[in-house]
C-alpha cells in the first residue's frame, strides 16, 4: 500500500508521523514534570541522575534488547528507540 502512494503523499505522511511523535514526546515530558511536582508536594524526595549516568544506563539497556527483540518488529522498535536516543544526544 505504501509503495502505491504517490511520493508527495508519502512525504505528507512521514511529516505527520514525525509531528505526532514529537507531540507524544512533549506530552510525556509534560506529564513527567507534573508527576515530579506532585511527588514533591507529597514529600517524596526526587533524585535526578546525572546525564552521564543516564547515558550509561541506556547503553546497558540497549545491550539487553537483543534478549527480548526476538521478532523483526521488536528489533525494528529497539533500533528506532536507539536511533532516536542517539539523534537527541541521549546516548
Amino acid at each position: 500500500t505504501w509503495n502505491s502512494l504517490p511520493a508527495d503523499l508519502q512525504e505528507v505522511l512521514k511529516k505527520d508521523v514525525q509531528r505526532f511523535a514529537d507531540y507524544q514526546v512533549a506530552e510525556g515530558d509534560k506529564l513527567d514534570k507534573k508527576a515530579v511536582e506532585d511527588a514533591k508536594a507529597k514529600g517524596v524526595q526526587v533524585i535526578s541522575w546525572p546525564k552521564e549516568e543516564v547515558a550509561k544506563f541506556r547503553q546497558i539497556a540497549q545491550g539487553q534488547w537483543g534478549k527480548w527483540a526476538g521478532s523483526p518488529t521488536a528489533k525494528e522498535f529497539a533500533d528506532a528507540v536507539a536511533a532516536y536516543w542517539k539523534s537527541k544526544g541521549m546516548m
